[in-house]
């Protein structure tokens, strides 16, 4: 048994500390990429119905991508809208059974409720879900449909 021991000390000594403690890799999420055919529209609903801000845009042939920003920190995730401006891109997006939705979490529902009236932004109604939740769902102009949550206060979460 003792020598059942060394054996496996001297082993797990010579591999190396990531393998030993199963580590991941230090992955982070970049954004979301989602499809548009009408970009302006797309950029406008994000921009006043969150406060996005256009961080930079990358250009590939007649395909761009435009990166959109939730803080001025670059490493933090966003959204990317993707614009094919070819001649024969679709003038409409269709939407598969692959994407089910995006899920955004805010500090103020009413404010934004708010902000998407004042703009004409249609949406479902705010109702209250399990554990102090509040959810708002709508859609954005391409037909993504989002929902937003605002977290439970009672529990420590967003306001």
């Amino acid at each position: 048994m003792r020598g059942t021991l060394a054996t496996v000390a001297l082993f797990t000594a010579l591999l190396p500390a990531a393998v030993q403690a199963q580590e991941a890799p230090a992955t982070r999420l970049v954004g979301t990429v989602l499809n548009a055919a009408a970009i302006e529209k797309e950029l406008a609903f994000y921009q006043t119905a969150f406060g996005l801000k256009l961080g930079m845009t990358l250009d590939h042939g007649t395909r761009r991508e435009y990166m959109l920003r939730f803080s001025a920190d670059p490493a933090e995730p966003g959204l990317i809208l993707v614009h094919d401006s070819a001649a024969n891109a679709p003038a409409r997006l269709t939407h598969g059974n692959g994407f089910d939705r995006l899920v955004l979490r805010i500090a103020d529902m009413d404010a934004l409720v708010a902000r998407l009236d004042a703009a004409g932004i249609a949406h479902q109604g705010v109702h209250e879900a399990a554990q102090g939740y509040r959810i708002l769902q709508l859609e954005d102009p391409e037909g993504y449909p989002l929902e937003v949550i605002q977290g439970n206060r009672s529990a420590g979460g967003a306001k």
